[in-house]
């Protein structure tokens, strides 16, 4: 349930930072017109969500030395991932 929840959080302090970069920079204000930053604001979303999708698929959630322990525990005699 946390790991949702967080997920979702994160989300929308993407989301609001972007209309705060796009509307409220200096940045944001060399953007003419609103068009132009509704562009940058979509463009920005999907970068932060694109770093954050393939860090996600790069880190494993469990570490390696987690994942022998349990099976270490949970099957002693199969151990034969662990080396030991």
């Amino acid at each position: 349930m946390w790991f949702h929840l967080f997920g979702f959080i994160n989300a929308c302090g993407v989301v609001s930072n972007a209309f705060l970069i796009a509307f409220t920079s200096t940045f944001g204000k060399n953007l003419k017109n609103d068009y132009r930053r509704f562009i940058f604001i979509i463009a920005f979303e999907h970068l932060v969500f694109g770093v954050k999708f393939i860090l996600t698929l790069a880190i494993p959630d469990t570490p390696t030395a987690v994942k022998n322990a349990k099976l270490k525990t949970a099957s002693p005699g199969l151990c034969l991932i662990c080396g030991q």
